[in-house]
């Protein structure tokens, strides 16, 4: 719903642009946070087949998208492919720590997790799509 505010009327911040001035690093805008003891390894693979399904299926979502915010589908298209990044890396990794290190510091947090990242148990699912 974002992509339809009027930014001739409105001032917009671009966090992600303003976290990467600040910091260096990409902005994490949301994760799949569990708690121990859990099945990681089938998590890893669900969560995986969960993106490859969405890979296959671009063309519907974007469809349904679309219809849904009233927008061009080709923007809608061009953003999740362009703007969105579903994967993981170390800067992610790193761009996290800090994020909750500096919440900590503004009391926010008790204090920041350790944080571990799942791998499948299938390195097939592991490649990047």
């Amino acid at each position: 719903a974002a992509l339809r505010v009027d930014r001739r009327r409105f001032h917009t911040l671009d966090l992600a642009a303003a976290w990467r001035e600040l910091t260096g690093l990409p902005f994490v805008f949301a994760v799949w946070a569990v708690r121990e003891p859990c099945d990681a390894a089938g998590l890893a693979a669900a969560l995986r087949a969960s993106l490859e399904t969405a890979r296959v299926e671009q063309a519907a979502l974007v469809a349904r998208a679309a219809a849904e915010l009233r927008l061009d589908r080709a923007e809608v298209d061009h953003y999740l492919r362009h703007n969105l990044d579903y994967e993981l890396d170390a800067d992610k990794g790193r761009s996290l720590e800090m994020f909750l290190a500096c919440a900590h510091g503004r009391g926010l947090l008790p204090a920041p997790p350790g944080l571990q990242t799942l791998q499948p148990a299938d390195p097939a699912l592991a490649a990047d799509g």
